[in-house]
């Protein structure tokens, strides 16, 4: 399954490398974090605006309706010229009432039994409910599907978290259950505990299904190749591969189920859109996540941000939710193009990523375009330079990285014939041993045959197979 994922990621590699230069990479790199900066930003001025419990637009009709109504319809409408004629189209509406089950009650009965409505109609362009123009163009053109809590928050500047709203899909929400956890240090503490767990328990699902679902896959391919060259009949080969696959979607729905209802009171949006995220993140750690820093700090870093955004959908679960994801949405993507342009890109050019040693796992990494340094465990920082696209070149034993000319000075064939007469050569072929004062390296790692062995300088030149100097040595010392 390692080595499937690793074609993968080559493949995303060369198409990374033939499709966009680098500064184009750094590029789109910095403008998605610009991006992710900005709303951050909008986002902060807007719940401070909208979301605080501090009144800041005291004169809106919107706080002013009647308080002995039994229900109340809040509705915002658009206004939009055509032609000489003026047309309105409503945005948003939401139904208030202190008692659900006036609710429940159709157009007729409530009629009937005399039910006292109240309705307030205020356009968007309204400067006493939603500021200037500014402020306007964020809530109702950048953060388009946030209309809902903000009418969910002039109620709440109203009645505190008493009372009951439906909106126009007919979904009923208790205000109480937008209190937060902003004033009990036992609550928040909770909310902690439930950060790690959730997190957690997406991971852990997601990569298990993940993992499970392609090594079926991988099975499947060998196993139908097999029936194929044996000419078997594949009608139940193909049925047990799809009901073994179809087992995954209750787990699926079930943990969708669970993040709409449990962690995030009913909003469709936020679940699924967490959830999707998660999938994403996954699926990009398991192709492309390779190198240590990679495997160090990416983890934490979505850690990071989703702790962020399930802080705040919890604190303020009357917030701008939805807006908060699409920020956090940014971020994660952001850091996801940052390590693959810092790090992935490189160690596959360098060859510190490759077929034989596809994950990082005992050793940092660090990354130069001539050379690869890596500093092993116990051993002082040594430069080696190995990689699938070392050619060797039959000018006097000298040999280049990637095309590149030798350096001047840079110590020939002749250099190794005059190493240290001590060496050991068994130690040449299991590990990594010191050649003589000229600083080269005999390099082997576990499972890399003897072809794939080099004499290796500090700046990155090859100088002989690795082979072929232990046998130099032998005739050299009978």
């Amino acid at each position: 399954m390692e080595q499937v994922s690793y074609k993968l990621h080559e493949k995303i590699c060369n198409i990374s490398l033939r499709r966009s230069s680098s500064l184009g990479r750094t590029l789109v790199e910095h403008a998605i974090l610009a991006i992710a900066v900005s709303l951050l930003i909008l986002l902060g001025i807007s719940h401070v605006n909208f979301v605080s419990p501090k009144n800041n637009f005291p004169d809106c009709k919107l706080t002013k309706f009647d308080s002995k109504a039994h229900i109340v319809r809040l509705l915002i409408q658009e206004r939009t010229k055509k032609t000489e004629n003026m047309e309105y189209h409503d945005k948003i509406e939401l139904v208030f009432s202190m008692d659900e089950g006036f609710l429940f009650l159709n157009d007729e009965n409530r009629a009937k039994y005399k039910i006292k409505e109240d309705a307030i109609n205020v356009f968007s362009d309204d400067s006493s409910c939603f500021g200037d123009k500014f402020q306007q163009t964020i809530m109702f053109n950048i953060f388009q599907n946030e209309e809902e809590a903000l009418l969910t928050n002039f109620i709440l500047q109203k009645y505190k978290f008493t009372g009951f709203v439906q909106n126009q899909r007919g979904k009923i929400t208790n205000l109480s259950d937008y209190r937060g956890t902003r004033g009990d240090f036992w609550n928040k503490l909770g909310i902690i505990v439930s950060t790690l767990i959730t997190f957690t328990t997406l991971n852990i699902v997601v990569e298990f299904t993940l993992k499970e679902t392609q090594s079926k896959v991988v099975e499947f391919s060998y196993r139908l190749k097999e029936y194929v060259r044996t000419d078997t009949p594949v009608l139940s080969l193909i049925t047990t591969h799809i009901l073994n696959i179809l087992l995954f979607i209750p787990l699926t729905i079930g943990l969708l189920y669970t993040l709409q209802w449990v962690v995030y009171r009913g909003d469709v949006y936020a679940s699924f859109g967490v959830l999707s995220l998660v999938w994403f993140i996954r699926a990009f750690s398991i192709v492309c996540v390779r190198t240590h820093p990679s495997l160090h700090f990416f983890p934490r870093t979505q850690f990071l941000y989703y702790s962020l955004f399930h802080l705040y959908s919890q604190v303020y679960p009357h917030g701008f939710i939805r807006a908060a994801l699409s920020v956090t949405t940014l971020f994660c993507v952001h850091s996801m193009v940052f390590f693959f342009h810092r790090y992935e890109l490189p160690a596959v050019q360098a060859g510190a990523i490759h077929s034989a040693r596809p994950r990082a796992s005992i050793y940092h990494t660090h990354y130069n375009p001539n050379i690869v340094r890596r500093s092993f465990v116990g051993h002082d920082n040594v430069g080696v330079a190995r990689s699938s696209r070392l050619s060797i070149h039959a000018n006097g034993g000298n040999s280049n990285i990637a095309g590149r000319p030798p350096r001047p000075g840079t110590p020939t064939g002749a250099s190794l014939s005059r190493s240290n007469s001590t060496t050991n050569t068994a130690g040449l072929s299991t590990g990594v041993s010191r050649a003589s004062s000229t600083n080269s390296l005999m390099f082997n790692e576990d499972g890399v045959g003897d072809s794939e062995e080099y004499v290796v300088f500090l700046n990155g030149e090859v100088v002989l197979p690795a082979r072929s100097a232990i046998v130099r040595r032998r005739s050299e010392l009978s």
